[in-house]
């Protein structure tokens, strides 16, 4: 029996949960990590139903959490980023590959990890190489004025609370401006140019006051026309932020098995280009 795992992943520690078994899975998922970079204030319940979703597929998983001073003090996302990639590329070596989930702030997150990628390419190479997958989901995306208010909706249920977080944002973003809004637009251009050509997809919504849908529109279009793997996009005219998969639960599963399809046949596509470079090498 395979024994499916979530590592938890902080700066400070790597904590195992073990799960209960399920039956084998295929040959794919074995090989595959996913890494589920989730949203800020996620509770243990709602996080639960997305490892149920992968556990169900086979696949084990690598969390990481957010939390609000990754977006606030971009050096210390950074450094989550590099425990990433770094715990990735050496005790989770044995991956083959890996699937990229992030929801929310999560892909601020995952953004510094592509942005640590550039910066060290030759170090981090064997994460790029691996990649075989994207799913972006409620992501915040627009603006930092979008990003401080997705921040706020993570710390607190108060409307009046929430105000009174933006406003004390936007005083500290004047001070700290090359430290974070330069970060945060770098961060922006990373994301939309720097993405390894994989299977992604987009889960997002109308009147999601976090995010630009009209970027993401164009984002996604853009991407279309220079990637040659799958880009599939899924917007609601109403929804929930970070709470797609409970509001349209059955829309989303069957859009998110269609991309699963996509990344096991990319997967299929990049095994074959493997094995006929390692035959050619022979000779």
């Amino acid at each position: 029996m395979h024994n499916l795992k979530v590592t938890t992943v902080t700066t400070a520690s790597l904590q195992l949960r073990e799960y209960p078994k399920l039956p084998p899975p295929n040959d794919t998922a074995k090989e595959t990590l996913v890494i589920f970079f989730s949203w800020l204030g996620a509770s243990e319940k709602a996080i639960s139903k997305y490892f149920e979703l992968y556990h169900s597929l086979g696949y084990d998983i690598l969390h990481v959490p957010g939390n609000v001073k990754h977006f606030a003090w971009p050096p210390t996302s950074v450094s989550l980023a590099r425990t990433v990639l770094d715990y990735v590329c050496t005790e989770l070596s044995h991956y083959r590959f890996l699937l990229i989930h992030s929801t929310s702030i999560g892909s601020y997150n995952y953004t510094s990890c592509l942005m640590e990628m550039n910066r060290n390419p030759v170090k981090y190479w064997n994460f790029n190489l691996r990649l075989v997958g994207n799913v972006f989901d409620s992501i915040t995306y627009g603006s930092y004025e979008r990003m401080r208010i997705g921040v706020s909706y993570g710390l607190t249920k108060s409307s009046f609370i929430r105000v009174l977080l933006q406003q004390l944002f936007a005083l500290y973003f004047i001070v700290t401006k090359s430290t974070t809004v330069d970060f945060y637009k770098e961060g922006m251009k990373t994301f939309n140019e720097n993405q390894a050509e994989v299977p992604s997809i987009f889960f997002y919504c109308k009147n999601d006051p976090l995010c630009d849908h009209s970027l993401i529109d164009d984002m996604v279009s853009d991407w279309r026309m220079r990637m040659s793997p799958p880009v599939l996009s899924v917007c609601w005219d109403t929804s929930v932020h970070a709470g797609h998969l409970f509001k349209q639960k059955d829309e989303y599963l069957t859009y998110h098995k269609s991309f699963m399809e996509a990344v096991r046949n990319f997967q299929t596509e990049k095994r074959t280009k493997t094995q006929k470079f390692h035959n050619k090498a022979k000779l």
